[in-house]
């Protein structure tokens, strides 16, 4: 029997974004300052990101806390290593903090960017052994021709295995046709849409949070 861990997650805030962003969004790249309680936040777009409060954000920051990370989540050989001691034979992967932000900018332009680089940067870590790590895509739902073609080159060029979306974006659902041209993609590639319910962000909300007023 094959074992899958179906949602493994990775950290994203070890990368100098700057440098893998083009020319015109150099100076937009997110960056970690400290929050004043001994901790980083990323701020993009003149916000910290997660929003400390708000509707559905349940267990959001600034923590308490560090949160405990594996020197997996940042190197593809010790995720291994951590997948052979628990007999995991293929690990999908999931992002962290830019690709549960960058669907809720309000830049489209700059989300674009972001999800193009941090999936290249995805790809890149997966080719440590491609059969056995796969990737899902972060994708610029504000912009869904954007969105589009970036699942198809996630898919045929990065070895993607799927991509990854919010569950209410600025009042729009996942019902909406506006999203019909991605799913009409996906199926044309024969790949999935992961519906990450995220901790909420400015311009969303966590799946639910209509009806209930704590993330958990």
């Amino acid at each position: 029997m094959s074992i899958v861990d179906a949602d493994g997650h990775l950290e994203e805030n070890h990368i100098d974004w700057k440098a893998r962003l083009p020319e015109k969004y150099k100076s937009l790249a997110p960056e970690r300052r400290d929050s004043g309680n001994g901790q980083l936040r990323t701020i993009i777009e003149g916000k910290a990101w997660p929003r400390p409060s708000g509707l559905g954000i349940g267990v959001g920051g600034p923590y308490s806390r560090p949160h405990p990370r594996r020197a997996g989540m940042t190197d593809p050989h010790a995720r291994l290593v951590d997948m052979d001691s628990e007999k995991i034979d293929v690990a999908v992967l999931f992002g962290a903090g830019l690709s549960g932000t960058l669907p809720a900018l309000d830049d489209a332009g700059l989300a674009a960017a972001l999800a193009e680089a941090r999936n290249t940067w995805l790809a890149e870590y997966c080719a440590a052994n491609p059969k056995r790590i796969k990737g899902t895509a972060a994708l610029a739902q504000q912009d869904i021709d954007a969105s589009v073609k970036e699942l198809r080159r996630s898919v045929k060029e990065l070895g993607m295995v799927g991509a990854s979306i919010f569950p209410n974006i600025k009042g729009r659902h996942l019902g909406d046709p506006y999203y019909f041209p991605l799913y009409a993609e996906a199926e044309k590639l024969n790949v999935p849409i992961c519906v990450h319910m995220f901790l909420g962000r400015y311009g969303s909300d966590a799946t639910g949070t209509e009806r209930v007023d704590k993330f958990f």
